[in-house]
């Protein structure tokens, strides 16, 4: 097989899809990469103990294209290779390859936040997810890529801290995994160490939600997290992998220290490697 560092373990597990990339294949010995499968054997409704069992994949290779519709992308080559649905005429097919993770992305500093920022009446469409494919895997934590990311570290840098912010009456489709995302998970959106932290007046309404989660799954649609004086309303259509609006005020992530079990010379054999029986 070529490109076996391309390759990509995904398990649908019982509210979690994970994906580990593999470093190498050997017979039927494939070896995941690191951190990848620290991170997604750590947690809950893991990859080797989920909560219940669900198909276990291998994707992202050339050799597995076996069914209309599926696609593969040859990076070395630039080459998009893909097997045409029945009755579909390639000259006649308009073709987008996404490469941005993101499209917007709002956020300030704490003595210069944003704020009064309005979005009305456009279409956010088309981003990629690129972060699953390199070594940390996806480890589904808190929707991590997002079309629109508010007061959102993941892509502004600056985490926290908007507010008089406002998207309404707006089209957000066709993303590979979230729609919009406000706010964060750790100990400073949801116990302030600065009062300039709180996000407040935040409003996502009357907009047009619908096929997002194309290929990362694990998703919320519309994710809020802590702040003052936050609302949705009038979100959605199907198809949607997950409820479109998630008010969300669970999983305070402590430090990581805390968290993650110790690792050794056992445990490090034990994760690293995943017997996979691969068809000839």
């Amino acid at each position: 097989m070529a490109n076996q560092n391309r390759v990509e373990v995904k398990s649908v597990n019982s509210f979690t899809d994970r994906y580990s990339p593999a470093q190498s294949i050997s017979g039927n010995f494939l070896t995941t990469r690191q951190p990848a499968w620290s991170n997604n054997t750590f947690g809950h409704d893991t990859l080797n103990d989920p909560f219940r069992t669900g198909p276990l994949h291998l994707t992202n290779a050339y050799e597995f294209l076996d069914t209309a519709g599926e696609w593969y992308l040859n990076l070395g080559a630039g080459i998009l290779h893909h097997i045409p649905r029945s009755r579909q005429n390639m000259n006649n097919v308009s073709v987008e390859l996404p490469t941005p993770q993101s499209l917007v992305a709002v956020g300030g500093t704490y003595d210069a936040p944003a704020h009064d920022i309005s979005f009305s009446g456009i279409t956010f469409t088309g981003t990629s997810r690129l972060g699953p494919s390199g070594n940390q895997g996806y480890p589904l934590r808190q929707p991590g890529q997002t079309a629109i990311g508010i007061a959102n570290a993941h892509t502004s840098g600056v985490g926290l801290g908007a507010s008089g912010t406002t998207i309404t009456r707006s089209e957000i489709a066709q993303n590979s995994e979230g729609g919009v995302v406000v706010g964060g998970v750790h100990a400073d959106a949801h116990h302030s160490s600065d009062q300039r932290m709180v996000n407040r007046d935040i409003t996502v309404s009357y907009n047009r939600v619908h096929d997002l989660g194309i290929e990362y799954r694990g998703i919320v649609s519309v994710l809020n997290t802590y702040g003052r004086q936050q609302s949705q309303s009038g979100q959605g259509s199907p198809p949607l992998p997950a409820p479109p609006l998630h008010p969300h005020h669970g999983v305070r992530q402590q430090a990581a220290e805390q968290l993650r079990p110790r690792r050794d010379a056992a445990d490090d054999r034990r994760r690293v490697h995943l017997h996979v029986a691969l068809e000839p």
